[in-house]
């Protein structure tokens, strides 16, 4: 299962009015790309469940997320969410993800020694600096890690929120992203501005710890970086 992130208007999202990296590729190459997501469901269910229309989902969603950005206290959501607007997505792949949230985990609990080669999301789970801050009430791991909806404003607190799948996720301000940006590149060594201009290739499982955290810093840096500035909300699609 690819795991991609998308800057851009959540109305032309939902209309799958937007290409991946992997369907780029394959446009490129003169594949047919065929996408399979985890909530599909059954083929009679595809075929006689009426599908919602966009706009119905969209809508649904908007409203949604008016009362969960009041439920903390923050008004909203006052982003320019037109379908005309371009679009930005990148692919850290779950080895650049997954090394982004464990050093971000290490940057909090530097007494802890980090691995040194990649992890996988089962040892994710099993890292100490991650189980570390499962025990932390607000801690921007966490959030991070359950989140799907990054939104413009700087709210503390994430609320829950039901996907384009009918799923309830949680959504959570751009800045928890930011600022954990700038905390692993501290951390870590890297120069945030340099990162944010790095043309990277996507790192597998073999590769070390410290390169896969530099590539998934370094999309996340970037893309970011196009959401604060433009002022659109950043969504995690896997």
């Amino acid at each position: 299962m690819a795991f991609d992130i998308y800057v851009g208007p959540v109305s032309r999202y939902v209309s799958r009015d937007w290409k991946n990296t992997g369907q780029r590729i394959a446009e490129e190459q003169g594949f047919k790309y065929v996408m399979i997501t985890p909530r599909q469901g059954g083929l009679l269910s595809r075929l006689f469940k009426p599908k919602p229309k966009p706009d119905d989902i969209y809508a649904r969603w908007r409203a949604e997320v008016r009362a969960g950005l009041a439920s903390v206290g923050f008004e909203g959501p006052e982003w320019d969410d037109s379908a005309g607007q371009d679009y930005v997505t990148d692919r850290p792949g779950w080895e650049g993800h997954v090394a982004f949230v464990a050093q971000l985990a290490y940057a909090r609990n530097p007494e802890m020694t980090p691995p040194t080669k990649a992890l996988t999301m089962p040892e994710l789970a099993e890292d100490p600096a991650f189980e570390a801050e499962l025990e932390i009430d607000g801690s921007p791991v966490i959030t991070i890690m359950s989140s799907k909806f990054f939104l413009p404003g700087d709210f503390a607190k994430e609320f829950t929120v039901t996907d384009f799948a009918g799923q309830p996720v949680s959504a959570a301000s751009i800045t928890v992203l930011k600022q954990a940006v700038q905390l692993v590149c501290s951390h870590c060594g890297f120069d945030s501005e340099t990162l944010e201009r790095a043309a990277l290739e996507q790192v597998d499982d073999d590769v070390s710890f410290e390169d896969a955290t530099r590539y998934g810093a370094a999309i996340y840096a970037q893309l970011v970086r196009e959401a604060v500035t433009r002022k659109l909300p950043l969504i995690l699609d896997y």
